[in-house]
């Protein structure tokens, strides 16, 4: 995983891996210095919260528009969609 980071210095390549792996501080401080803030800014809220589960799953079907599939993979995993995580793996890769 820090490899894949430290080909292209991209944080977005990252994302799913970092989420999955429970490293969301260390994303966001990634994501901060990249310039990404408003992802950074999301990423700090509690997706425990109704509110912010629905947000990552917006988020998420407009990646899934873009065909950013690991990125949209990552908001689901953030909004525990894990059905809409395999449908992805299954049917898209």
């Amino acid at each position: 995983m820090k490899d894949e980071y430290k080909k292209d210095r991209d944080a977005m390549k990252v994302l799913f891996w970092y989420i999955l792996l429970k490293k969301k501080q260390v994303l966001i401080k990634l994501l901060s210095q990249q310039g990404e803030q408003r992802i950074s800014d999301l990423l700090q809220h509690d997706f425990t919260e109704t509110r912010w589960k629905q947000a990552s799953e917006k988020n998420a079907f407009a990646l899934l528009k873009l065909k950013r599939y690991m990125d949209a993979a990552a908001f689901f995993l953030l909004g525990f969609k894990f059905i809409f995580i395999l449908f992805l793996f299954i049917f898209i890769y």
